[in-house]
């Protein structure tokens, strides 16, 4: 009898410790680059730099890597969509972050341990594919550029353009002007010559 009882007492306390051991054991928080949070919001990663930075003026505060990078938790996810409600809901930036830091605080964790999730890799089968895509984007953002570009150097020519224009309609004006007042002149000269006395021919070297 007392050799079960004392199983029993011994697999009790490994239970006990088992049991212990799990709630002592570090949460590992899952995490996110920027690229996947920026996909899952719908939004540029440029534009998810500036809301993370408005809501760091505004009180809250992101998990950093070794190289000071950001890092998003799901906690994190759902606060910056909470903040992206509030400002499609017509809030300004600022007021939206305040309110969002007021009621969204992180729960504590165990561990502030990185296990940052690396964005997903395309199958072996999808490689091509995938470098296919990725040289589009390029290729697309290259042109995006050269547009750009080519409509500033548009924008240039057309000024360079309209001033010539106007340069030579004031030249062609100031012509006009001037034959103008020429015509005037040979028409005031005309009209003296007829209403001089004509004088008879014999009179001429009198």
């Amino acid at each position: 009898m007392n050799g079960q009882v004392s199983i029993f007492d011994e697999e009790f306390q490994k239970e006990v410790q088992k049991q212990k051991d799990l709630k002592e054991t570090p949460v590992i928080t899952k995490t996110y680059w920027s690229q996947n949070v920026a996909d899952t919001l719908r939004i540029s990663k440029s534009t998810l730099r500036k809301w993370c930075g408005i809501v760091e003026d505004a009180g809250y505060s992101f998990l950093r890597d070794e190289f000071n990078r950001r890092a998003f938790t799901d906690f994190d996810v759902q606060s910056l969509q909470e903040f992206k409600d509030l400002t499609t809901s017509g809030s300004k930036l600022e007021e939206a972050a305040k309110e969002m830091v007021t009621y969204r605080q992180r729960p504590a964790t165990h561990s502030t341990s990185l296990a940052v999730k690396e964005p997903d890799k395309p199958e072996v089968g999808n490689e091509k594919l995938y470098e296919l895509i990725q040289q589009m984007k390029n290729h697309i953002e290259i042109q995006e550029k050269f547009n750009q570009e080519l409509l500033l150097r548009l924008e240039e020519r057309d000024k360079q353009l309209e001033k010539v224009l106007q340069k030579r309609d004031q030249e062609w004006i100031q012509v006009i002007e001037e034959l103008k007042e020429t015509r005037f002149l040979l028409q005031a000269a005309q009209k003296n010559i007829e209403e001089q006395p004509k004088k008879k021919w014999w009179m001429i070297w009198k």
